[in-house]
């Protein structure tokens, strides 16, 4: 397993096919892969890796009815007929060696158990399957997730936020790594690297709020949603003042994995 440096940068969120392109190349497809995306979210990601792919196929899960309908209807049907979306939650997906290669991009900070949920990515890979994850790690995120807690313990919206419904871990590299490995996954990469996104003003903060937490906002009668999202925004204020050009720099820390299921081993 390649252990690299973490290293720092500033940079605006990718768009959707800048991402699409990174994870064609990281995960090595040619264009005939059997392709699962596990939290789908709005779709457009999903639409952007079934278009590098003629030949082949992806499916994309999510736990919002909501969500799936309007990929649905946005990109149900592309110029290749090799789009599927699917409502499901990561821990309780029963595919086995459905897959070629898995992405799964933050899904697993909300998953109840995360050993279970990495289980069911090894399940659902094939012989030689490969998977690239994505999850927050240790770093700046606790802050904000501390002030998230304050703000939905307050009684105007704790009503909206029961169980385990706004659950969402923070790991450790070595942790999720070991979650892998013992799911029989064999890692070629795992590294934690630490960035900084840069939001150019008030709108462009309140857009990655609603990306970024949207399961959770989602969880708000919708009435109330944009005073929800002002509230969070105010946590980000806080914490990240605005800079003199009315920019946000919002630090991030991010683990990646790359592995594989070896071959002969399903």
């Amino acid at each position: 397993m390649t252990d690299l440096p973490p290293e720092e940068k500033t940079y605006p969120p990718a768009p959707p096919e800048a991402i699409a392109r990174e994870v064609i190349i990281r995960l090595g497809l040619k264009g005939h892969e059997r392709v699962l995306h596990i939290g789908s979210d709005d779709g457009t990601l999903t639409a952007a890796i079934a278009a590098c792919l003629p030949r082949g196929k992806v499916t994309g899960i999510e736990s919002s009815v909501a969500l799936l309908t309007s990929s649905e209807v946005a990109y149900g049907k592309n110029r290749y007929n090799n789009v599927v979306f699917q409502e499901g939650e990561l821990a309780d997906m029963a595919y086995q060696s459905e897959f070629d290669s898995i992405i799964c991009l933050d899904a697993l900070n909300r998953a109840l158990d995360p050993a279970r949920a990495i289980g069911s990515i090894r399940n659902a890979l094939a012989d030689g399957g490969r998977l690239l994850l994505q999850v927050e790690g240790t770093g700046p995120s606790e802050e904000v997730l501390a002030g998230i807690q304050v703000i939905i313990s307050d009684p105007a919206w704790k009503q909206y936020f029961t169980g385990d419904s706004h659950q969402f871990l923070i790991f450790g590299k070595d942790e999720v790594a070991r979650l892998a490995e013992a799911a029989g996954i064999t890692l070629s990469r795992a590294d934690l690297a630490r960035r900084v996104v840069l939001l150019r003003d008030e709108g462009a903060l309140s857009r990655w709020i609603e990306k970024s937490w949207r399961p959770l906002i989602g969880q708000v009668p919708g009435e109330r949603r944009e005073e929800f999202i002002s509230a969070l925004a105010e946590r980000y204020h806080a914490l990240y003042p605005q800079s003199g050009d009315g920019s946000f720099q919002i630090p991030v820390s991010r683990i990646t994995l790359e592995g594989r299921v070896e071959q002969g081993s399903t």
